[in-house]
C-alpha cells in the first residue's frame, strides 16, 4: 500500500533516517550508472574502431551501422543507469528492510512499525496501541545510531569507476602508440559520412570523354600513409565487375595509373588502397561519326 495507516504514525526521526538512506541509495545508483553508462559507451566505440580497422570498411552504409550500433549499446547503458532509478522510487518499506539489516540492534522496529503504518487492518490484529507506541518511541531512540553511509556503500560507485578508468586506459594507450590511426578510426566513428582515412586517393583523370576505339589512362595520386598497391575496380555499363591490382609509380607523384588500349564501352572506376579509395568516376565513350561515300567526294 502507499497510503499511510494515521492509528499508527512513525517517528519523524526515523522518518528523517529513512529519506536519507532512500536519497543516499538514488544518489548512488545515479552516479554510479552514469559512470557505467559513459563506459559502456566508450568501450562500444573502442570496439567499433576495432573492427572497422580490422575489416575496413569502405562503404558509408556500414560505418553508419557500426557508430549508431555502438551510440545505442551506449545510451542503453545510460537510460538503464539514470533514467530507470529516477523513474523508480523504493518504498519506505523496503528502505527499513535494509535499515534494519545493517543494523541488527534495531530488532527489525523500523521494519515493524513500518509494516504497521501501511496495514489496512483492524487495530486489534496490529497489536495493542501501547505496544506500538513502546516500539515507536524505541525506534525514535534508536535513530540517531543509522548512519546512511554505513547502510549505503559506495562499491557500486567504486567498481563503476574502475571500469571506466580501464576503458580510457585502453583508448589512452591505443593513441600514444598509433595516434594518426586511432585520431582517424575516432574520427570516423563519429563522423561516419566523412571521408577520414590514412590514405588520402584522388582521381586525377577524374571524368572523361573518349572515342571508340582509343585508348585511355586513368591516374589516381596518393597521399598520406603511402601504398605498395591498389585495387582498380572497374564496372561496365553493362553490369560487369572487374577488379586489377596497380603498382604504386613514383614520378611525377606518387599514385597508380591504369590504361586501356582500346575502349570499346563506357565504365566506372574507383581506386582503393590502405583504408581510403577515390569516388565513382565515369569513362564515356563517344562513337565516331561515319564516313561516308559524298564526304569522301
Amino acid at each position: 500500500m502507499n497510503t499511510l495507516n494515521t492509528e499508527t504514525p512513525m517517528p519523524p526521526a526515523m522518518l528523517v533516517k529513512l529519506e536519507a538512506v532512500r536519497r543516499r541509495g538514488r544518489k548512488v545508483s545515479l552516479l554510479s550508472g552514469f559512470l557505467r553508462g559513459v563506459a559502456i559507451l566508450l568501450a562500444a566505440m573502442v570496439l567499433a574502431m576495432l573492427i572497422d580497422w580490422l575489416v575496413g570498411f569502405y562503404d558509408k552504409p556500414w560505418r553508419w551501422a557500426l557508430t549508431l550500433t555502438a551510440l545505442t549499446a551506449g545510451v542503453a547503458g545510460l537510460i538503464h543507469g539514470c533514467l530507470l532509478p529516477l523513474l523508480r522510487s523504493r518504498s519506505l518499506a523496503s528502505v527499513a528492510r535494509e535499515v534494519d539489516r545493517a543494523n541488527p540492534a534495531l530488532e527489525e522496529r523500523f521494519e515493524t512499525l513500518t509494516g504497521f503504518a501501511r496495514s489496512d487492518e483492524a487495530p486489534e490484529f496490529r497489536g495493542s496501541e501501547a505496544m506500538r507506541r513502546k516500539i515507536a518511541e524505541q525506534a525514535a531512540a534508536m535513530s540517531s545510531r543509522v548512519a546512511p553511509e554505513s547502510i549505503i556503500s559506495k562499491d557500486a560507485i567504486s567498481r563503476a569507476g574502475k571500469f571506466l578508468a580501464v576503458v580510457c586506459a585502453v583508448l589512452a594507450l591505443w593513441f600514444a602508440v598509433d595516434f594518426a590511426r586511432a585520431k582517424t578510426l575516432c574520427a570516423r566513428f563519429w563522423a561516419p559520412g566523412s571521408d577520414f582515412s590514412l590514405t588520402q586517393l584522388f582521381a586525377k583523370t577524374g571524368d572523361v570523354v573518349v572515342g571508340m576505339g582509343d585508348p585511355v589512362t586513368l591516374e589516381t595520386t596518393e597521399q598520406g600513409n603511402l601504398t605498395d598497391l591498389a585495387k582498380f575496380y572497374i564496372r561496365s555499363a553493362k553490369g560487369r565487375d572487374d577488379m586489377v591490382e596497380l603498382a604504386r609509380t613514383v614520378a611525377p607523384a606518387p599514385g597508380f595509373v591504369y590504361t586501356q588500349n582500346e575502349v570499346t564501352e563506357s565504365f566506372d572506376y574507383r581506386t582503393r588502397a590502405g583504408d581510403g579509395q577515390t569516388p565513382w568516376h565515369h569513362v564515356t565513350v563517344r562513337e565516331r561519326p561515319k564516313i561516308t561515300e559524298a564526304k569522301l567526294r
